[in-house]
């Protein structure tokens, strides 16, 4: 066989140059395979910097969504929603609100949920007595047993003073009853004013 001849030399470039071909297609497909990845999933998740609020508060939501770029805030309930990565709002009401938050990373989606508690504004209340004569008085509000004054202060007293019966009620109008060991009853309406001390006499 005559290897100097044009024919057969042009014959084994071809193959060489086809196996060199297909070898490059090959790489680039391996290659392709490895580098193309199925992308991480999206999860959408957030805290709120409490669960129970007073209307009015200002509610901190922060966003700690995984792989995601574009977000979808809504509160319905509040009539509100935001595309910002974390959102602070505040909240007015009374009841029990759903709070939602879309995530996405433009070719997957997900979507958390959370409830908050939004109670009335609350004012903080002491029942008393100034005399000792009635001893211990049990206190009721519409009729429910709230508390009990076991001594009495010469003074108006503050908050809290032991003695006394302290508690919190939202913003508005009730009716007080009380009954003393020694037979005194007490009714009348009371009006509870919201960011104050409220005091009561039962005299």
């Amino acid at each position: 066989m005559d290897l100097t001849n044009g024919f057969f030399l042009d014959c084994i470039s071809k193959k060489i140059f086809d196996m060199k071909k297909k070898s490059l297609i090959l790489i680039a497909f391996i290659t392709t395979l490895v580098t193309c990845k199925k992308p991480e999933p999206t999860i959408a998740s957030f805290t709120s910097d409490k669960d129970n609020y007073t209307s009015g508060d200002t509610i901190h939501l922060r966003n700690t969504s995984q792989n995601a770029k574009y977000f979808k805030w809504s509160a319905e309930a509040f009539g509100m929603n935001s595309n910002t990565k974390d959102w602070d709002f505040i909240v007015d009401g009374d009841g029990d609100y759903e709070i939602k938050l879309n995530a996405s990373s433009g070719r997957n989606s997900s979507e958390a949920k959370k409830t908050i508690r939004v109670k009335p504004p609350q004012g903080d209340v002491i029942f008393y007595t100034n005399t000792s004569i009635y001893g211990e008085i049990d206190v009721y509000i519409y009729s429910v047993f709230i508390g009990k004054i076991t001594s009495p202060v010469p003074i108006i007293p503050s908050c809290g003073t032991p003695g006394c019966y302290s508690t919190q009620l939202a913003e508005g109008y009730y009716t007080l009853t009380a009954n003393s060991k020694s037979g005194k009853n007490w009714y009348y309406p009371i009006f509870v004013y919201k960011n104050m001390c409220n005091p009561f006499v039962l005299n």
